[in-house]
């Protein structure tokens, strides 16, 4: 029992690192670039001639970590179903070879922009604005952290599809590969 507690403890660290220098990598270049480098070019196209506060640009950054930390947790779920073996996924993956990777992206985008569109329709109706995204359009003045910046409820929502598409880490299962990137050779050996 240890043994698996310790082995979820790792799985779940792995992935909020991997999540968080994602967002990170991917979220202080883009500010920096349009806010700072490009800013004076950019100023003339800008709706608000305002840029945002620091303290708002600290709140939306940590709770943009708070997603990932959700997002992180809810992937132990595809985890589990995977060590359980209950996630066909890299079967498939091992069968199919490379063009696994093509269909999956293609599927996992379709799906994923269909779920968070009608998703984020739905919780626009004002008897769960309140409860599910106030939070992100708390900011009127919008920062490249304000895409992560939801409330607890938003984010749980969103998180179901990560692990209904097993857009999680299953078949990485911490061998630091990306999640369905075409592997060399095999590499599924399943408890």
């Amino acid at each position: 029992m240890w043994d698996l507690a310790m082995q979820v403890g790792r799985e779940w660290l792995s992935a909020l690192r991997v999540d968080t220098i994602r967002y990170v990598m991917f979220s202080i270049p883009v500010w920096f670039v349009l806010w700072v480098v490009l800013a004076p070019l950019l100023k003339g196209r800008k709706i608000r001639p305002d840029s945002p506060k620091p303290a708002q640009l600290v709140s939306e950054f940590a709770h943009s970590l708070r997603s990932i930390a959700v997002f992180s947790t809810v992937s132990l779920a595809t985890f589990a179903a995977a060590t359980a073996g209950w996630f066909d996924g890299p079967k498939i993956a091992a069968t199919w070879g490379p063009a696994w990777y093509w269909v999956c992206l293609v599927l996992m985008i379709v799906a994923h922009d269909a779920y968070f569109y009608w998703t984020h329709r739905l919780i626009h109706h004002p008897k769960l604005f309140r409860a599910f995204h106030r939070r992100h359009h708390k900011s009127h003045n919008p920062s490249p952290f304000t895409a992560y910046s939801f409330d607890i409820g938003e984010v749980a929502f969103q998180a179901r599809v990560r692990a209904a598409l097993g857009a999680d880490r299953a078949d990485a299962l911490g061998r630091g590969r990306a999640v369905h990137a075409p592997p060399a050779r095999p590499q599924y050996n399943w408890p």
